[in-house]
């Protein structure tokens, strides 16, 4: 039976070889905000993924560590082609142009409630069930002080719909959400102090910020969000190499969970964020 394991074992190192040799590049759709931050980062190591050893950076949003995770997955799986980054307005954009299969995969996993079985091939989740918790970000000198959820409802946050969980989550805790279609506008809107705050994935940077084009924001201190829900990549059944593209990214993906590379990069890039264990979710208490 153990003879029988690593036969099967080499038979499925041999085959996703073969299929990574066949493709002669992946189409990668990518929001442009990612874009700008993944470029900086791999420019860190000379434009090689394989050499980025530490996920702590300056640059390390959670959608830029998916990015570089995305890379590395396919390298590990045997791909060492192009990878030719689309840039997109949004994340709705991303997911659209590879459903359509203009694209191979979104450069983001997806939310569950996201994903079209039809259109896609799906990893497991990445991000499991109440694992991906958000901060409450306002601008610098903003005074607010929230100990329960009936404190945040007096004030205004900036979401953009297209967003969907988030948007569900402000909405569904009974807040006033001004709808602004992309992260800049988000950033733009309570910076300017036209809302209050928004929700941000925690950071590794001082204070935990999380900036955007010349604009910071920074978490209330003691209260975070859960949100309800799973995410995994995906790779487009559209795609004429989706199934190639999806046997290797999947097999490198597994290698590098296996590995503990991805939670690693969780914790790492602060996403998975100790400091912020004891703070209090405001949609499980505290009403």
């Amino acid at each position: 039976m153990k003879i029988l394991k690593i036969l099967v074992l080499i038979f499925m190192i041999i085959t996703t070889s073969s299929q990574a040799a066949t493709l002669s590049r992946v189409r990668v759709s990518i929001e442009v905000g990612i874009l700008e931050n993944y470029k900086k980062w791999i420019d860190t190591a000379g434009g090689d993924c394989t050499k980025i050893e530490t996920y702590k950076s300056i640059y390390a949003t959670r959608a830029a560590v998916e990015m570089i995770l995305l890379c590395q997955a396919l390298r590990t799986g045997g791909y060492h082609g192009p990878i030719e980054l689309v840039a997109m307005p949004n994340y709705s954009r991303e997911v659209r142009e590879a459903e359509q299969g203009h694209v191979d995969m979104p450069s983001e996993s997806l939310w569950s409630i996201d994903i079209q079985p039809n259109e896609f091939y799906v990893t497991p989740p990445v991000i499991k069930q109440g694992d991906f918790e958000k901060g409450l970000y306002t601008a610098t000198g903003k005074n607010i002080t929230v100990k329960h959820l009936s404190d945040l409802k007096k004030y205004t946050a900036a979401m953009s719909s297209l967003w969907v969980v988030d948007w569900k989550t402000l909405k569904g805790m009974d807040l006033t959400v001004e709808n602004v279609s992309t992260e800049d506008g988000i950033f733009d809107m309570v910076t300017s102090g036209r809302a209050d705050f928004t929700i941000l994935e925690f950071t590794t940077l001082p204070g935990m910020q999380q900036s955007f084009r010349g604009k910071t924001l920074f978490p209330v201190p003691g209260v975070k969000i859960s949100l309800d829900g799973e995410r995994s990549f995906v790779v487009s059944k559209q795609s004429p190499h989706g199934k190639m593209v999806f046997l290797v990214f999947s097999a490198g993906l597994k290698e590098m969970v296996k590995s503990g590379t991805i939670h690693r990069a969780w914790v790492e890039s602060g996403f998975f964020n100790q400091n912020v264990e004891s703070w209090i979710d405001l949609r499980q208490c505290c009403k």
